[in-house]
């Protein structure tokens, strides 16, 4: 009787891929972040092109958190960079990044930056013996 053995076809399912590089952030005023990231270095090996980022915002000892969204469809392979606004004062944020690519397969976040907002005006003036 012998053996039986039949074609078995898979679908390899290979994600977005790792995450983007270079995450830096830059806090622009008290409620204001820059963040900028660089493109994966696999970006045509990945399965589809990456045509959006995700970006996570956590807002240290707050139960605040956000995802924003960067793309329009074209080709995001090189990167980006997106302004985080209506942030808290004077708040250490920690962002991340995830490439998305055309399949909508998220790939893996950043390692976390942390970022400390600038104090807002109103505060700069006051002695430290009130904080």
């Amino acid at each position: 009787h012998g053996v039986f053995c039949s074609c078995v076809y898979v679908d390899v399912y290979t994600g977005a891929g790792e995450a983007p590089g270079d995450v830096r952030a830059e806090a622009e005023s008290s409620t204001l972040i820059s963040v900028q990231w660089s493109g994966l270095s696999n970006c045509r090996l990945v399965n589809g092109r990456i045509i959006e980022y995700r970006v996570w915002l956590v807002t240290c000892c707050t139960a605040e958190t956000r995802v924003q969204e960067l793309g329009d469809g074209e080709d995001w392979s090189s990167g980006g960079e997106i302004l985080l606004s209506g942030l808290t004062p004077f708040t250490n944020h920690s962002i991340s990044v995830a490439a998305v690519n055309e399949n909508g397969d998220i790939g893996l976040y950043s390692d976390p930056v942390t970022i400390l907002s600038h104090q807002c005006k109103c505060h700069t003036n006051c002695s430290s013996r009130y904080f």
